[in-house]
Parts: C-alpha cells; sequence; structure tokens
C-alpha cells in the first residue's frame, strides 16, 4: 500500500482520466491538511467566520469536513442551521447531525412542520418531529 505520495509526486490529470476519480478528489486524499485552513477552523469564533473558512477549503477536503462540523455547532438560529443543513453533503452524517440541530432548535408548529418536510422518509429525524410535534396537540385533561 502506497503511503507518504503527495500530489506534486503524481500526474493527476492523467490518473483522473485513466480511474475516473475527479483531480480534486485526488488531490484531498493525497496532500495533507493546510495548516493554515486547520488554524482559521481554530480561530473562527462567529459563523459568518466558519463560513469563510468552509467555502475557501478545498472541496469535499477534510478542512472542509471540520469547518462544516463547527457551522454546526455554532448554529444558534433556525436561519443558521437551515442554511449549514443546506450545505451540508447530501446523505452524510454531517446532513444528519444538522437536521437533528434543526428539529432540536424548531420551537413553532411552523418550523416544526418545515424540518419534518426535510426529514427524510420513515426516518428518526422524521419520528423526532412528528414527536416534537405531537406536544403542541395534547388533549387537556
Amino acid at each position: 500500500m502506497a503511503t507518504g505520495i503527495e500530489s506534486a509526486q503524481v500526474d493527476i490529470e492523467i490518473m483522473a482520466k485513466e480511474t475516473g476519480i475527479s483531480e480534486d478528489q485526488i488531490r484531498n486524499v493525497l496532500d495533507p491538511l493546510d495548516p493554515k485552513i486547520l488554524q482559521a477552523i481554530e480561530m473562527a469564533t462567529t459563523v459568518e467566520a466558519i463560513k469563510e473558512v468552509y467555502f475557501e477549503a478545498p472541496w469535499d477536503s477534510e478542512a472542509q469536513r471540520e469547518a462544516l462540523a463547527k457551522w454546526i455547532e455554532m448554529a444558534t438560529t433556525i436561519k443558521e442551521i437551515i442554511e449549514v443543513y443546506s450545505e451540508a453533503p447530501e446523505n452524510s452524517e454531517a446532513e444528519r447531525v444538522a437536521l437533528a440541530k434543526w428539529i432540536e432548535m424548531a420551537t413553532t408548529i411552523k418550523e416544526i412542520i418545515e424540518v419534518y418536510s426535510e426529514a427524510p422518509e420513515n426516518s428518526e429525524a422524521e419520528r423526532a418531529a412528528i414527536r416534537k410535534l405531537a406536544t403542541f396537540f395534547l388533549k387537556a385533561t
């Protein structure tokens, strides 16, 4: 198994052509994380700052995934969590975590119905949204 190979040592264009793997994906696997990006993730103290790092990081890189995870953590409003949810890769762990946080943050019937409509059919997220919605419709005792 080859280890320690960096993208500068590989003809990425030919490798991509012959394997069908994108050049970006090859670079992201072969190159170590950029210390500047990692520092920017650590230094980000606002949603706007971490969003900027997320969009500047190489697409689908470990750095971008780390920035996305921090963005989810930092989201404190429905608007912010909806935005980060919409940026998370489809069917990813980040999307699942963002959706769960969105359900947790939803406090009105309208917000819960909105997050319910985004939850995958028959998923735990869909069930959680229904359970939360049900609290608005309890019978008087």
